[in-house]
């Protein structure tokens, strides 16, 4: 996700070799079948260590698959849809793993031992928007119809960051978990569009939230980063996952967006 939101302003920080080397190391984890895998590849050098040999995933198969566009020419591209039909839900939504139960590899599932989460839904529709475009209707479609079950919310019951990015519906972005209070305020500034451009107020707001943040260099945001997801809370044990560099990414598309620069800040050039 980090290159997904870097890129729109990769190229004016800067950024643009960091990106293209996150880039080229995620088509490497792609594997013979198409799929891929949470810590990547099972064979990588820093299995064991930093990571362990986890059951593919839809989510981290869809994000890496739309991130690298590799697109029609990749010939694991064919597999890797038929694989992830095959773990299609009775409403058209597509399950997390990608494999049976008796070959799970390192979890620890829920109640629900494999299921559709409300975020994984849409990164496998932003993928087959650009991949497989009928298949990303009937998704919509899906969606459209199941999107205020609770049973969606499997990974972001209490973090709801992710899922508003994506567009996700903004009613849990106004229950943030505790602590996440000014993350769910600069996500909203990010992804707002009801009033562009932006009054001169709301940019005032905006580079005041950005200072709030960035005071005693990040100390804040160093203090209580982005939780960006958690495991199945019905699972044996409950795990959150946060995140600063994330935070310093929303941080800086934010400041790109109201352009503050050298303490001042000035509207976009059009």
């Amino acid at each position: 996700m980090l290159v997904d939101l870097m890129s729109p302003i990769a190229r004016q920080r800067g950024l643009d070799d960091l990106v293209e080397r996150a880039r080229r190391h995620l088509v490497a984890q792609i594997e013979s079948n198409g799929l891929v895998r949470y810590h990547g590849l099972p064979d990588g050098p820093t299995m064991g260590t930093l990571g362990f040999a986890i059951t593919p995933d839809a989510d981290d198969t869809a994000l890496v698959w739309r991130i690298v566009g590799a697109g029609g020419a990749d010939p694991r591209m064919q597999p890797m849809l038929a694989e992830l039909a095959r773990y299609r839900d009775s409403r058209g939504l597509y399950r997390t793993w990608l494999a049976p139960q008796k070959k799970y590899q390192n979890l620890d599932p829920g109640i629900d031992p494999n299921p559709t989460d409300i975020a994984i839904q849409m990164h496998v529709y932003l993928m087959l928007r650009e991949l497989y475009p009928t298949a990303a209707e009937h998704l919509c479609t899906a969606l459209q119809r199941s999107s205020a079950h609770e049973d969606l919310w499997t990974y972001y019951a209490k973090a709801p960051l992710v899922p508003y990015l994506r567009n996700g519906p903004n009613e849990r972005l106004a229950l943030p978990a505790a602590g996440q209070e000014i993350w769910s305020e600069m996500m909203y500034r990010l992804v707002d569009r009801t009033e562009l451009p932006r009054s001169s107020n709301t940019r005032q707001s905006i580079a005041n939230l950005l200072e709030r943040l960035g005071s005693d260099d990040f100390a804040r945001l160093r203090r209580s980063p982005p939780l960006l997801y958690h495991n199945d809370l019905s699972a044996t044990v409950k795990r959150f996952y946060w995140s600063e560099d994330f935070g310093y990414a929303l941080w800086l598309r934010l400041y790109e967006v109201v352009h503050v620069e050298n303490g001042q800040f000035h509207q976009p050039s059009p």
